[in-house]
């Protein structure tokens, strides 16, 4: 399967018309590549602040919505946009659709919300975690702050994603690389594929900066530091892979190391803590 990850430009549209046409066009040029996965990062959808009041928002969802569950169904490309703010009788998330090329819509609520998301006073946090079945095997998403939790990742993993889509938004570059670290460490522990995709440039709000990646384990038949594909900072762009899923199986059963077999393993020994006192 090849996925596409975005280094996405946050630009300011006048109005829907000209967000509707940057999308479509990201979209049919990534179909041109062979794309059959493409991901987008988090906030991405709210640039259509450049047009309407966060207040309104909500009101251009189902026009956002068709417009993503429109493109995934003619390129047929499964796309994850990003994360969008979205309102809905249980509060206000920030959630992530993943649409299937068959019209099909689901969504992740990021589950961990930063201290600055926090003191904004808009966002509830996510109370579940969702695993996706499709043609390529179960994937998941963990958004931004999410992917630094191993305990929040693991159950995924567990549960049969070999695929962790993480779309981020940082505005530093301590954000960043703690993002990039904790992808690198979900692929590693967990021996499995974690594709990140990042806002560049100015936003609304702040600047922002990041490089999207796809990780996977640091073993047999992949690079040696288990970062298969890296794009250049802050540039506007995309980075491509095929991903293949039988390659975990390999690495999981017969690697130099067994990560994700031993972890299993882990959970049900019980081992003494001593605290020594060397002074």
């Amino acid at each position: 399967m090849k996925i596409a990850s975005l280094q996405y430009q946050y630009d300011f549209p006048k109005d829907f018309a000209e967000y509707q046409a940057k999308i479509s066009h990201l979209v049919a040029h990534e179909a041109k590549q062979g794309v059959k996965l493409l991901l987008f990062p988090e906030y991405a959808g709210v640039e259509m602040l450049s047009f309407v009041p966060m207040e309104n928002l909500s009101d251009y969802l189902p026009r956002y919505l068709e417009l993503f569950q429109n493109l995934s169904h003619q390129y047929q490309m499964w796309i994850c946009a990003g994360t969008q703010v979205t309102k809905t009788s249980h509060g206000i998330f920030n959630r992530c659709h993943l649409f299937a090329p068959n019209r099909k819509i689901a969504h992740q609520d990021k589950c961990f919300l930063t201290p600055y998301e926090v003191e904004e006073g808009i966002l509830t946090k996510g109370a579940s975690l969702r695993l996706f079945d499709t043609e390529f095997g179960k994937m998941a998403i963990a958004i931004c702050y999410d992917s630094e939790f191993p305990l929040l990742v693991k159950p995924l993993v567990d549960g049969g994603a070999k695929l962790i889509l993480v779309p981020s938004y940082t505005s530093s570059l301590h954000g960043f690389y703690r993002v990039f670290l904790s992808c690198r460490a979900r692929a590693l522990e967990n021996q499995c594929y974690v594709v990140q995709s990042p806002i560049i440039g100015q936003t609304d709000v702040e600047m922002t900066y990041g490089a999207a990646s796809i990780c996977g384990p640091v073993d047999n038949g992949f690079p040696e530091d288990g970062l298969i594909a890296l794009g250049t900072r802050d540039v506007m762009g995309s980075i491509h892979a095929v991903l293949d899923f039988h390659k975990l199986d390999l690495v999981r059963h017969s690697g130099q190391t067994k990560n994700f077999i031993d972890a299993k393993t882990l959970e049900k020994r019980h081992l003494a803590f001593e605290s020594v006192d060397l002074r």
